[in-house]
């Protein structure tokens, strides 16, 4: 917060010493030289060895290398900050290595503080010692060096005295030319040639800049940048010699510049003329930033690389503006003129001439009130000392130790702001300021934690055009970044990541006032403070931060200890510094009262003035608004103040010194504007208008201040109180009116402390309760429907960002009352009152306007959680209210983003389609009667969900794979099939960190460290590598590199408890251990299996405790369940039981927490359970999923067991039986990844779509009692050539036999029968060309045929593969059967005696997933996993031709056209090429797309295609054309597994892993009253809204996920499996007519 008002000017002595801040001594070690270094080999004496550390009171110093010599000499010196008395200065010898780390040779500590008798200024003391921890023999290395005090001038000296040195050893032959050989070293050496007369014009030009900071030393406004200016360039030039190369465009610079510094220094006199100074300043400015520029350069890698090559570039442009710029400057001098160029001033080395990226980043997060005020900065002539002091600290040369620090502290009043006000006015006139954030408690709403790296971010793209393409580029990538309140993602994606890009040029101020008072979340500011205190080596060392604050504990905490923070108390400057500022500050503010030397003469009053404030800028500033207020005697007033009336609030003063000063004058102005007694009538008014003016959350103007008023104040009071308030208040005055708050921070403090303010005091209790009181009623009588009057329901906006009507619709004080009336509410008891006011507000349609101007304002996300605190605060008061609450927060949970997208959906989307039972719905339904009627299908209540949150998107990138918690709960993270990993908040639902792993890591599985320190990354096998990777929990730093671990997946990964060893078990069958500190592998990775057979990993789990480890293994011809047990942290993993043998594979294992039982999870949906002690089945329940169990999670106390499955259903189970509870919780998508969060009360599911759902258990297990509809997910549909009957195989391994009777109401379809005969999964069915057989293939590696009529078994089941099967397919004249699967072969069966033929197909390298004959029944096509498609002889079994390999992904399907003249073939990632089979050309290539073909069939005539996809979508193409023949038939909720033309190909009907099965008509059916809305919106995206097929999408309707399966729309006329929703629209208003929804009274 600004620390004095809009005049406060603050100075230091410039005559003061012994402070903190004295630039006139300093530390000076030089001399350095060694003795008895040990010797090297000849062969290496070329290169340099060894350097020095230096550290002294927190500061440290790095020498440059000296030569490979026993004696070696550093010719630099090294320069320290010092307080007296002196402390220890450190010197440590390291011998440099180029491969392995740096060796310490020994070091040397010497206690100054003994000697500093011996010190004297600019005299010296020499020194030898011995090193110690010497590895040397008995003659051991030795140091020898000097120190001295010195002074500026004498370190610039220095400082020349080394360049020169350096410029000297620039002549010398370069090494790096003669080891040039071949054509580079003949086309460039005459590049280096020019070093010679480089080191001559660099020893003259540096002999130029000694004379020029002799002659400018005298002048006060240059000297402190003439020094910084050597220094700079003393450091750019050490970095060239070393190079040994440089820039002919370079050296035409530095030649223009020795052209004008030469002739300054022969004019003198002319130099020292008072008009000439200001050019002074301009030019050594200009030296300042060709010397940042210079070293930028001589840094940047790729500079010398456009160097050698000759390759002009903007930067050529660049150096001619420098030299332009000091030939201006030169002629300037010549003529005594005034010249108005700009400094010249770079910030990046690569230059972009022309962005082309066209990016908005107005719509960042930014608050552009928080930037600083010129006018609260520091009077121009005071506080110079301290300023100059920051100002070097801020342009000092820049070093490779990352960014730095300046903390300036001091209490409250002390001119910390006015300081950070001026600092930042001076580094933005010098285009050094990248960015100024101000913080301030009065709107502490606004200046949150939350926003400050977006608005860094945002001010520096202003100052960086290449900060703009890089930050514009990052939005592009990750759109949310505009908008995330994730401190840590603004930091690394807005902020190290751009850095990262560029060479930048110079420092770069960042300035934060004011940090005590940052506003926002708790974690937030925490990690904020983290951040500055532990993140700032992570960018450049160009970024400089000032920040201000007062002592804080938290922030004392931070910064103790850190190297790159440089503190400063402004209670430690000299008494006579300060007050020479404030004679300065009054005599400025005051001088224009000529009765003041009337009363005092001869300037009386300043002395009486400055002893007064006792110190305290913010009592200046006060005293003299205060004073100086229209309309007042100045002289009474100033005698006011002088009298220090003795007043009540004094008397138990307990406060700070500095306190007691404010004190006095806070009770002297408030008691001359007043003049109180105990008996006052004003004082209930005074309190009142004062206490809500203090307490509300963001400052508003004074007629918005008086609209928050009681119905017991008149509107006239809020005026009559503040207006005579100038000295402490802001926008009081008719002349500056604006938005209303205490200049200073200490006069809240004041008047809300009893013991401080007596009969001035507030009691923020009360004012609390009046504002909710008044922010209620405001809302009650204010809000109204429409509000911003939008013109249609079609459209959507960003869910974060304010419409641009709403503050001209909505005013100010309605706008506060809405988006704050929670927090005063509170912070109140509860009152009847207060609940009258609640009851009237959640009574009537008030309620849902508030929710519109919400989701308006793009705040709706905080509804929830105001809704959560107001059922806490008439929790056990009142049962209606808390019922309510409780409703309305599941309300907006589940339709905050429906509202957010388009507040009109508010209405239209979320009162329609809420249960029955909620009580807004109930309420408020009634009155909105022009919306959608769910006359069927609408459920009961809600259901356990409490967020949903994630990226949306198509399975083939978004599905969760893998989810593990931080051990507080705090923190879940989520990888997606696309490798990406994400931090989420689930309490929030806001993401706060991303990253993708570099190179070829992909992440596939996660876990966190038992501390919560770490977490570590498993990726999936890359070029037969599988790796891990550690990183820190808070930084995402990486802990060590990536590791590899395996060849094969990883299945498991558990930390010991400890966290010391992270075990990992894979694929192979084999689980090892690496050390968690620096990534060594301590158990060796060992393969459980030990027989001959050869085995996989299917599941792999380890116990909590790492004692115990749990393998499914996939052998030749079963599946098996291990369980091994080791007794130490070394030693080998020991067979206990094998469980069982089967051919159902294993799809999930887990450990009880306790260890004691593992549970397995199987591909035909049964659990079981395991006794880990006794080897004992603990129960296999009868029930069981209806497809693969996906995963399976313990609650933390064991007693609850969650599985989830393909079936898209969660089923609970009774930990420590197995029984099962109740029936399975439907409706929540299809779920692979499951788990708890530490305290057990949550769940997490994360499903195929990507989005991640928050359950609360109780309710969950509360929910499941209920009656659930049962489903099981259907694999595969087939019908009877006369279309009577239809065939559907399920997860459950039956088949459903259905006979269809075709009706105008829509088909029937009557189950008849449900077959029995596979122990596994059904793949894929076929029926005979006559009707009469039906076979199956399973996962059981068995067919089964039936006959189709009575469903009745024909014969045993086919057995002759391996393996699970994946396709079977009769020829045309139904006499062979084809069957294909995992074990890569196709074996082909006669139909009239079910045996297999003598023709066998072996060829294919992996599974065959689908096969097929040709019409002529010659030929056999065959797909497999490894993209391969072969052509084969039916009678030999003979490849013909070479393999065929179109796709880039594994075949899912392939299809014949009935004229065998086109073949469709599809993959895995959703392509589908048509090809021509006789002369293999591509035909067509169709995209699908979102996720794997399932299923491909030609029509009768092969001029359409049907396919179907795991993307949920249906359809129809025209095989000539490529093009579709309709839009894609949404409506399926999970993946659409098979479908089929139907009733001579007039429709198609179509089956899917949800369960249902549809029927869909080929041609519109316009006779329905949703007809026309289906034709215009036909569209289902990924998120359930409904809407049209436009580029920019109109949005029809939302639907919640609950209701997606039994959703009828588009071409869809009816369902088989399920009860269709049924909408009805008659009297649906939208678009345009939104607003008719309103029932109207």
């Amino acid at each position: 917060m600004a620390e004095t008002g809009s005049h406060a000017k603050n100075a230091v002595n410039r005559r003061s010493t012994g402070s903190d801040f004295t630039t006139q001594v300093a530390l000076e070690v030089f001399g350095m030289c060694g003795a008895n270094f040990p010797p090297t080999l000849d062969f290496v004496k070329r290169n340099k060895r060894f350097f020095l550390e230096l550290e002294y009171d927190g500061q440290s110093w790095r020498s440059s290398l000296s030569e490979r010599e026993t004696s070696p000499v550093w010719l630099e010196s090294c320069i320290f900050n010092i307080d007296k008395p002196l402390k220890i200065l450190k010197i440590k010898a390291f011998v440099k290595h180029m491969i392995s780390d740096d060796v310490l040779l020994g070091d040397v500590e010497e206690n100054l503080w003994e000697l500093e008798s011996q010190l004297s200024a600019d005299d010296f003391t020499e020194y030898h010692r011995s090193l110690t921890n010497a590895t040397s023999p008995s003659q051991g290395p030795t140091i020898s060096f000097k120190i001295r005090l010195t002074s500026p001038t004498t370190i610039a000296k220095s400082s020349l005295d080394f360049a020169h040195l350096q410029v000297e050893s620039l002549q010398k032959p370069p090494g790096t030319l003669r080891r040039i050989s071949g054509v580079f070293s003949k086309s460039h050496v005459n590049a280096f040639h020019t070093v010679e007369p480089l080191a001559n014009d660099i020893k003259s030009f540096l002999s130029r800049i000694e004379g020029f900071v002799k002659l400018v030393h005298r002048v006060s406004e240059v000297h402190p940048y003439a020094k910084l200016a050597v220094d700079v360039f003393t450091l750019a030039y050490t970095i060239l010699s070393e190079q040994q190369q440089r820039d002919r465009a370079l050296s035409n610079l530095v030649q223009v510049m020795d052209s004008t510094y030469e002739f300054i220094l022969h004019a003198r006199p002319l130099f020292e003329e008072e008009s000439q100074r200001k050019l002074g300043d301009r030019l050594v400015q200009q030296t300042l930033e060709c010397g940042y520029f210079i070293q930028a350069c001589a840094q940047e890698k790729n500079f010398f690389k456009r160097a050698l090559s000759n390759i002009a570039s903007a930067l050529d442009a660049k150096i001619m503006e420098y030299e332009v710029g000091f030939a201006v400057l030169l002629q300037a001098f010549q003529q005594s003129a005034v010249v108005h160029t700009e400094i010249v001033v770079l910030q990046s080395v690569r230059i972009i001439e022309n962005i082309s990226l066209d990016v908005n980043l107005n719509d960042m997060q930014y608050v552009g009130e928080a930037s600083f005020v010129p006018e609260k900065g520091c009077l121009d002539g005071t506080r110079t000392e301290l300023l100059d002091v920051i100002s070097q600290w801020i342009m000092r040369p820049v070093n490779s130790a990352g960014a730095s620090l300046f903390w300036l502290t001091g209490f409250p009043g002390s001119g910390k702001s006015a300081l950070a006000h001026s600092i930042a006015e001076r580094f933005f006139v010098r285009k050094r300021l990248g960015s100024c954030f101000v913080f301030e408690q009065s709107t502490a709403t606004k200046r949150r934690a939350e926003a400050v790296f977006s608005n860094i971010s945002r001010d520096l793209t202003g100052l960086i055009p290449e900060w703009k393409e890089s930050v514009g580029r990052i939005i592009q990538e990750v759109p949310d970044l505009r908008h995330t309140p994730s401190v840590r993602r603004q930091f690394e994606e807005l902020i190290v990541r751009p850095a990262k890009e560029m060479t930048l040029v110079g420092p770069i101020l960042i300035v934060l006032d004011a940090l005590d008072e940052c506003g926002g979340d708790t974690a937030a500011v925490k990690e904020l403070r983290y951040i500055l205190s532990s993140r700032l080596d992570e960018l450049p060392s160009n970024f400089r931060f000032f920040l201000t604050s007062r002592p804080h504990i938290d922030l004392e905490n931070a910064f103790k200890g850190r190297t790159h923070v440089a503190r400063h108390d402004l209670r430690c400057i000299a008494k006579d510094s300060i007050d020479h500022d404030l004679e300065l500050y009054y005599r400025e503010r005051l001088h224009g009262i000529p009765l003041l030397e009337r009363h005092w003469p001869n300037e009386g009053w300043i002395p009486i003035l400055v002893q007064n404030s006792e110190g305290l800028f913010q009592w200046a500033f006060t005293a003299c608004e205060f004073i100086l207020e229209r309309g007042r005697n100045h002289i009474q007033r100033l005698e006011t103040l002088l009298q220090k009336p003795d007043f009540k609030s004094s008397d138990s003063l307990n406060a700070s010194a500095g306190l007691k000063v404010l004190n006095a004058l806070y009770s002297s102005i408030l008691h001359n504007i007043f003049a109180f007694d105990d008996n006052d009538d004003r004082l209930p008014g005074f309190r009142s208008v004062l206490g809500r003016t203090l307490c509300v959350r963001t400052p508003l103007h004074m007629t918005d201040i008086a609209s928050l008023r009681g119905p017991e104040e008149s509107e006239e009071t809020t005026e009559s109180i503040l207006k005579w308030m100038g000295s402490v208040l802001t926008g009081v005055s008719p002349e500056s009116p604006g938005r209303v708050q205490s200049f200073h921070t200490s006069f809240r403090d004041f008047v809300f402390s009893k013991e401080r303010s007596g009969i001035y005091y507030i009691d923020p209790n009360l004012r609390e309760e009046a504002l909710a009181r008044s922010c209620l009623t405001i809302m009650n009588t204010g809000l109204q429907f429409n509000v911003c009057e939008l013109d249609t329901s079609y459209t959507f906006g960003d869910p974060q960002s304010v419409h641009p009507r709403l503050h001209d619709r909505v005013s100010p004080s309605l706008f506060y009352a809405a988006n704050l009336w929670s927090s005063h509410l509170v912070e109140t008891e509860f009152h009847p009152e207060l609940a009258a006011l609640l009851h009237t507000f959640t009574e009537t349609c008030q309620f849902l306007y508030w929710l519109e101007l919400l989701g308006l304002a793009g705040n709706i996300f905080v509804a929830g959680g105001v809704m959560k605190s107001v059922t806490a605060w008439v929790k056990d008061n009142d049962g209606s209210l808390a019922a309510f609450g409780e409703d309305a927060e599941n309300f907006i949970n589940n339709f905050a983003d429906v509202i957010a997208r388009s507040p009109s959906h508010l209405y239209i989307s979320a009162l329609p389609f809420s249960p029955e039972t909620s009580l807004v719905s109930s309420r408020f339904s009634p009155h909105f009667d022009g919306t959608i009627k769910v006359s069927r299908g609408k459920p009961k209540a809600w259901n356990a969900l409490e967020r949903v949150f994630g990226e949306r998107g198509d399975a083939e990138t978004k599905r969760v794979v893998s989810m593990a918690f931080s051990p507080d709960g705090v923190n879940l993270v989520a990888i997606t099939e696309d490798g990406l990993v994400r931090l989420w908040n689930p309490a929030t639902g806001l993401c706060s960190s991303s990253l993708t792993e570099s190179g070829t890591f992909h992440s596939t599985v996660a876990a966190v460290s038992p501390n919560g320190c770490f977490f570590v990354l498993g990726s999936k096998p890359t070029s037969s590598s599988v790796q891990i990777v550690f990183r820190d929990f808070k930084t995402l730093a990486v802990v060590w590199e990536p590791i590899t671990v395996s060849a094969s997946d990883i299945l498991c990964l558990r930390f010991s408890p400890d966290g010391t060893m992270l075990w990992v078990g894979d694929a192979l069958g084999r689980i090892g251990a690496w050390n968690t500190k620096d990534g060594t592998n301590i158990v060796p990775m060992q393969k459980l299996c030990d027989d001959s057979q050869s085995t996989t990993a299917l599941c792999t789990a380890i116990s909590f405790d790492t004692t115990y480890s749990a393998c499914a293994f996939h052998r030749h011809e079963s599946i098996t369940l291990d369980i091994f047990k080791r007794d130490g942290s070394g030693s080998p993993w020991s067979p206990i039981h094998r469980f069982k043998q089967t051919v159902d594979p294993i799809r999930a294992l887990e450990f009880s927490p306790d260890g004691r039982r593992v549970v397995c999870g199987h591909e035909s949906g049964v659990l079981e359970m395991w006794s880990v002690e006794t080897g004992e089945c603990v129960t296999k329940s009868l029930v069981r999923h209806n497809a693969a169990v996906a995963s399976a999670a313990f609650s933390p106390d064991g007693k609850l067991l969650l599985s989830s499955s393909a079936d898209h259903t969660v089923r609970l189970w009774d930990g420590e039986s197995g029984s099962p509870i109740g029936k399975p919780l439907t409706g929540l998508g299809d779920s692979p990844a499951m788990v708890f969060c530490p305290s057990g009360d949550q769940i997490v599911t994360g499903s195929s779509n990507g989005v991640l759902c928050l359950w609360d258990r109780a309710t969950v297990v509360q929910f499941n009692s209920r009656e659930q509809e049962d489903r099981s997910s259907l694999t595969d549909l087939a019908i009877s050539p006369d279309g009577r009957h239809m065939f559907t195989s399920t997860s459950d391994a039956s088949i459903r036999n259905y006979q269809i009777t075709a009706s105008p109401t829509g088909d029937q379809a009557r189950l008849m029968s449900q077959l029995h005969g596979h122990s596994g999964k059904i793949n894929r069915m076929a029926i005979s060309p006559d009707g009469r057989i039906l076979v199956s293939c399973s996962q059981d590696a068995t067919i089964c045929v039936w006959d189709a009529e009575t469903g009745a078994s024909v014969r045993e089941p086919l057995t002759g593969h391996t393996e699970e099967i994946l396709c079977v397919a009769f020829r045309a004249d139904g006499e062979r059967l084809l069957s294909g699967g995992r074990d890569q072969v196709l074996h082909i069966w006669d139909t009239k005696s079910w045996e297999r033929t003598q023709v066998t197909l072996t060829g294919h390298c992996d599974a065959v997933t689908s096969a097929q004959y040709f019409p002529d029944g010659n030929r056999i096509i065959s797909g497999s996993r490894n993209e391969v498609i072969f052509i084969w002889d039916a009678e030999n079994g003979r490849i013909v031709g070479k393999p065929i390999r179109f796709h880039t992904a594994s075949i899912s399907e392939i299809a014949i056209s009935p004229t065998e003249d086109l073949v469709a073939s599809s993959s895995y990632n959703g392509e589908i090429i048509l090809w021509n089979p006789k002369t293999l050309d591509r035909h067509q290539n169709l995209w699908h797309g979102g996720g794997m073909v399932r299923s491909l069939v030609f029509s009768k005539d092969g001029r359409s295609l049907l396919s179907t996809s795991t993307g949920r979508t249906t359809c129809l193409w025209n095989t000539e054309t490529g093009a579709l023949v309709t839009k894609p038939w949404e409506g399926h909720a999970s993946g659409v597994t098979r479908a089929r033309f139907f009733d001579d190909e007039t429709r198609v009907i179509s089956s899917s892993n949800d369960g249902v099965i549809r029927i869909w008509d080929k041609a519109q059916d316009e006779t329905s009253p949703a007809s026309e809305l289906q034709i215009l919106f036909p569209r289902i995206s990924y998120d359930g809204w409904i809407q049209s097929d436009d580029e920019d999408p109109k949005l029809l309707f939302w639907l919640p996920p609950l209701y997606w399966p039994n959703f009828v729309w588009n071409r869809c006329r009816t369902l088989i499996g399920a009860e269709p929703l049924m909408l009805d629209f008659d009297r649906f208003e939208h678009g345009k007519r939104w607003t008719h929804c309103r029932t109207r009274s």
